[in-house]
């Protein structure tokens, strides 16, 4: 806020308080005495008016009576009473007023630390969030990817599961007992390829030598027919243990398929959570600028405090001048 003017009253106080410490006041140390502030001119002139003031009143002093001075001098007592009463509220006043917009700021301060504070943890959740969504759509990714695999090689065993239906039905005459056994292998590879969305490139290699394994015993089936019944018992055992290893794949499988659920299920929460911390990060702001605004005002409402300060004092200044002025007129009365 720029300083207002030098006055009157504001000289002759400087000036009387270098003459108490023995200075010489002059203009300088008047200017000194004032904070450097002020014209050397505007100073001279108010040390001349002060000068032919003191002069007057010297002059005046000596022609009046004991009872006129003491009159004169409770009368100014009073005025300078009544004025510093004036001053002391005002300043009281003033000074309540601003302890309270400097609590009211302190405040304010504290909020807009505590939602800067907030507004930093926001920003640090959504970056952890952006990153664990990152490595969610990664998983996501690899995900897919095995399961384009697994259908794959889903189509290379049913390519598989197709000839060995070829040679089946060849020998489903004679066979009845290994057709059927075949056919509940083929019905059971037909469930586990619509429920499929996994298998591990290993067990797949595993099920490809068992195939090529049946393949083997089928030529040496068509071979020697006279083997045939002892053959059909090891091709049941060799199926059984197959179903077996087929219903371990399943259940892996279900427990992949379990995990996908899970991995999209948190990519979907934490997209949600990325909203509502959006939102909560819009609302930080909004109140934030409130503050701000609410902060503005409240300078405003200072400086104008400050104006009223400076107002006052200009008015107390015009009241001691007043009563400067007063003591002259009275004496030229009295003379009269």
């Amino acid at each position: 806020m720029a300083r207002a003017g030098i006055t009157k009253y504001a000289v002759e106080k400087a000036r009387k308080s270098l003459i108490a410490r023995a200075i010489n006041p002059s203009i300088d140390s008047i200017r000194v005495e004032l904070g450097n502030t002020g014209s050397k001119t505007t100073i001279s002139r108010y040390l001349k008016e002060l000068e032919a003031e003191e002069s007057v009143r010297l002059d005046d002093e000596a022609l009046l009576s004991n009872g006129i001075k003491e009159i004169i001098a409770q009368l100014a007592s009073k005025l300078h009473q009544e004025a510093n009463e004036v001053v002391k509220l005002s300043k009281s006043d003033f000074q309540a007023r601003i302890d309270v917009l400097e609590s009211e700021n302190n405040q304010f301060k504290k909020q807009i630390e505590t939602q800067i504070k907030e507004l930093e943890e926001g920003r640090l959740s959504q970056e952890l969030l952006s990153e664990q969504n990152l490595e969610l759509n990664e998983k996501l990714s690899q995900a897919k990817d095995s399961l384009s695999d697994a259908n794959g090689n889903t189509r290379e065993l049913e390519a598989i599961i197709t000839e060995k239906d070829k040679q089946i039905n060849l020998l489903e005459e004679n066979h009845q007992h290994t057709r059927d056994s075949l056919v509940h292998y083929r019905d059971s590879v037909k469930d586990q390829r619509e429920q499929e969305h996994r298998q591990f490139e290993q067990q797949v290699q595993q099920l490809q030598v068992e195939i090529r394994q049946l393949n083997q015993t089928l030529i040496i089936k068509q071979n020697d027919i006279t083997d045939l019944n002892k053959d059909n018992s090891r091709l049941v055992s060799e199926l059984s243990v197959v179903q077996k290893q087929l219903m371990k794949v399943e259940n892996k499988l279900s427990h992949s398929k379990s995990d996908l659920l899970i991995t999209k299920e948190e990519l979907r929460n934490s997209k949600d959570k990325l909203v509502v911390l959006t939102s909560k990060s819009e609302k930080l702001k909004v109140d934030y600028q409130e503050v701000q605004e609410n902060y503005q005002v409240k300078e405003i409402e200072l400086k104008k405090s400050e104006h009223h300060m400076i107002k006052l004092e200009a008015l107390v200044a015009a009241k001691n001048e007043l009563i400067r002025q007063f003591q002259p007129v009275k004496i030229g009365h009295l003379r009269t």
